[in-house]
């Protein structure tokens, strides 16, 4: 079994060499490959890490994959998180994560029933004054930072009287070192300084001492383990010195056994107490758990007994101290990350489902993936996406992404038996591989035409064939020589340039003849110049020829003079017929040729654009209705053209001042889905699912 093990930075210098140790002996005593790595080991085109694992007598390098489960040891926070790792926590599933401060966590536990009575009241402080109002209700208090560890920036603090020479206030500011007395002036200047800027919070002082007058309190430290329930690895008490105020071992304090500890101050009551202390650590873990959404691993839980046998909490911290016991804790790090790596394993598809399976170029998660996730959950089918990485040569298997329990995981999958080709770059010899590998297992695929842009003199060949829809071709002509754009220049002293094999409007150059004048407008990306129409010919063959076509331009603008054309996205659904996914207006920006949405045009949806433009709800929908039976033709063109070779079909259809319909395009490669991704996927992945049963079938 494989495990990673991740530090920001070389653990070999960043980690102690007794917990790097420890891990490792443990990981060979469960058999398991731990691989230790860094941010600089990670390949992200690759998906892949090179680390370094123990083989029981020496670290060696070591190639692998993404691993399901990473130990990621002291995480930073979210604003000292590198972009980096903020990436990789997207690809792999991390055991620890940190929480919210000691004040946030306070106010947890404050609402439980049972819990509340171990807090101690809590006050945010920011200044000097908030500090001194709160002495009216506590003679003494201690001040922390909301962030601390290890005893840092704690002061307890009370308040006198030198009844010897003055009336005046005195306060007393003590840490672990120095008693200091002040004035009320020289008390507001010292913890001003000390809390400016930072998170402080305040409580009164619970005194909990030994019997030797020692500051005391029981660090238990908890843990998920091999069940992923919460076990107690560690309880020891931590004795300060009797002139100080921390028990913190870091700050001068010891420890002792606890076995020897408890009878020494609780008597016979010694079983009862510890049974007492972890009972309520391991009840506080699971209550704090119950406000975030994913587990955490282990927590150090801090608990003292005054000498009324009260018990009180003092805090909780993500990745507690261990120096003491790091074989201990070693035991449940590895045994719980083994834990989740066998839950996930375990996840293995039903063969008798179909598994939908999304090839994708783009790594990151889309909600295109996250609506075929929920599609294939309502049809019964399992699904994940992958990207050609992912493709393990003379394997059976792919290396993929799951959505579970509301996040996205990488692991190792089952082949698919069908595939939702959104890479669509079939044909082109960098992604050969991919293809071949997955044809090679008569795994069958969303659409089987060769990737790239469709050509556009391809496409309105298809069109000239169908006298169905021939009054709604606009006029066109491949751009072989100056002569067919000065002819169609002339018949519609309008027209429009573009490339043979172009996607978003790139390349596309409008020219316009100027009334009773020898010059014409030329308009190519908002920008406006115009140019002698004896100087015209020499423009085009420079530039437009033989890889262009050229159009006559259809004035498609909308109420406020803006371009729009009407975008219908055509989906193949589970009774393989083409369907409406969504037909919206693409309202392109002001002075601009196309209604390109990234030239920094919008969308609306048809219904709601129709009702805009015209001024009767019945002109709108007798409109819509002329919109529709264009549709139905060209959805019996493209069945008649291509078959099920194409799964959807993006449609551009424009609309002239004379209310005329225009296909100016249409798309079959890969139809924009942004703005209907819920609506493409309810429709294609059933009609996926049923492609599928064939594959399952034999």
């Amino acid at each position: 079994m494989l495990i990673g093990l991740y530090k920001n930075r070389d653990p070999f210098k960043t980690m102690r060499k007794e917990r790097l140790e420890a891990m490792a002996k443990e990981a060979l005593a469960q058999d398991v490959d731990l691989v230790v790595f860094d941010s600089s080991c990670i390949n992200f085109s690759l998906e892949q890490i090179k680390g370094k694992k123990f083989n029981g007598e020496r670290w060696v390098d070591e190639l692998i994959p993404y691993p399901t489960v990473v130990i990621n040891e002291m995480p930073p926070t979210l604003k000292n998180r590198s972009e980096l790792e903020s990436r990789f926590r997207r690809c792999v599933q991390l055991t620890t994560h940190l929480i919210g401060g000691k004040t946030n966590i306070y106010e947890k536990l404050a609402t439980h029933a049972e819990y509340k009575s171990l807090v101690i009241p809590s006050y945010r402080v920011h200044n000097a004054q908030d500090v001194f109002n709160l002495f009216e209700q506590h003679p003494e208090l201690v001040i922390k930072p909301t962030g601390g560890r290890q005893g840092k920036g704690v002061f307890y603090l009370h308040k006198s009287v030198d009844t010897a020479s003055t009336q005046d206030d005195l306060f007393v500011i003590q840490d672990h070192t120095s008693v200091r007395e002040l004035d009320k002036g020289a008390f507001f200047g010292v913890i001003d300084i000390l809390i400016k800027d930072q998170n402080y919070m305040a409580q009164p002082y619970v005194s909990c001492r030994t019997q030797l007058g020692e500051p005391y309190d029981f660090r238990i430290h908890v843990q998920r383990g091999r069940d992923g329930e919460w076990a107690v690895t560690k309880s020891y008490p931590r004795m300060g010195d009797n002139k100080s105020i921390l028990s913190n071992i870091s700050r001068g304090g010891r420890t002792e056994a606890i076995e020897s500890f408890l009878p020494k101050e609780f008597g016979e009551q010694a079983a009862e107490r510890l049974q007492q202390l972890h009972k309520t650590a391991l009840g506080v873990a699971r209550y704090i758990n119950r406000f975030y959404t994913f587990q955490l691993d282990e927590l150090g839980v801090d608990l003292a007994i005054d000498t009324s046998g009260h018990m009180w909490l003092y805090e909780v911290n993500t990745g507690p101290q261990t120096r003491y016991h790091e074989a201990e804790r070693a035991v449940h790090t590895i045994a719980y990350a083994k834990h989740l790596t066998e839950k996930h394993e375990k996840l293995v598809f039903d063969n008798d489902l179909p598994v939908v399976a999304l090839l994708t170029g783009r790594e990151g998660d889309t909600a295109l993936k996250q609506a075929s996730h929920q599609a294939a959950l309502a049809h019964n089918a399992n699904f994940y996406y992958f990207l050609p990485s992912g493709i393990q040569k003379n394997r059976n298997y792919i290396y993929g992404y799951i959505y579970e329990s509301g996040q996205r995981r990488y692991r190792q999958l089952p082949l698919p038996t069908v595939v939702y080709d959104r890479l669509r770059m079939r044909g082109f010899e960098k992604y050969n591989y991919v293809y071949l590998f997955l044809d090679g297992r008569d795994i069958p695929f969303s659409i089987s035409l060769k990737g790239g842009s469709l050509s556009k003199e391809k496409m309105y060949q298809v069109l000239d064939k169908w006298s169905l829809i021939k009054d709604h071709v606009i006029p066109y002509k491949i751009v072989k020589s100056s002569a067919d754009v000065i002819e169609f220049l002339d018949k519609y002293q309008s027209v429009v340039i573009k490339p043979l094999q172009s996607s978003f409007g790139a390349g596309v150059v409008k020219i316009e003849n100027i009334a009773d004048s020898d010059m014409v407008y030329v308009q190519r990306k908002g920008t406006e110049f115009k140019v002698g129409k004896i100087d015209l010919p020499d423009l085009i063959n420079r530039f437009w020829l033989n890889r262009f076509v050229v159009q006559r331009f259809i004035r498609s603008y909308n109420a406020i003079n803006r371009p729009f054309d009407i975008r219908v996205h055509l989906v193949r659904g589970a009774d393989k017929k083409l369907h409406i996914a969504q037909a919206y207006a693409r309202i392109g920006a002001a002075n601009v040729v196309i209604s390109n949405i990234s030239a920094g045009g919008y969308v609306r949806k048809l219904d709601h654009f129709l009702q805009d433009e015209f001024s009767h709800s019945f002109e709108a929908e007798d409109f819509k209705n002329k919109i529709m039976g264009l549709i139905d033709k060209c959805k019996k063109i493209i069945d008649d053209e291509y078959g099920l070779t194409v799964p959807d079909v993006g449609l551009d259809i424009a609309v002239d001042e004379n209310k005329n319909l225009w296909i100016f395009e249409y798309n079959t490669n890969r139809p924009d889905t942004v703005f209907h991704e819920y609506e493409v996927a309810n429709l294609i992945i059933p009609y996926l699912i049923e492609k599928s049963k064939f594959k399952l079938a034999n």
